[in-house]
């Protein structure tokens, strides 16, 4: 398993990518997810989703609605 930081990566000379979907994986890294799309033209697009603060994650954990 590689964690991916930024949700998706390239690789072999952008031929090839790694799309991570977890942010915050298993709660130790501080990762973003992502996902892509394909079109009809083969075209990708992506959109990452950025890991909530440390603050929102320890007020959910207690039951708080963030301010």
């Amino acid at each position: 398993l590689k964690v991916v930081q930024d949700g998706y990566e390239f690789f072999a000379n952008r031929r090839l990518v790694t799309v991570f979907s977890a942010p915050h994986y298993c709660g130790q890294f501080d990762n973003a997810g992502g996902t892509m799309a394909v079109n009809d033209e083969m075209n990708c697009s992506f959109q990452v989703y950025r890991p909530a603060s440390k603050a929102v994650r320890l007020a959910m954990q207690q039951g708080i609605a963030p301010a």
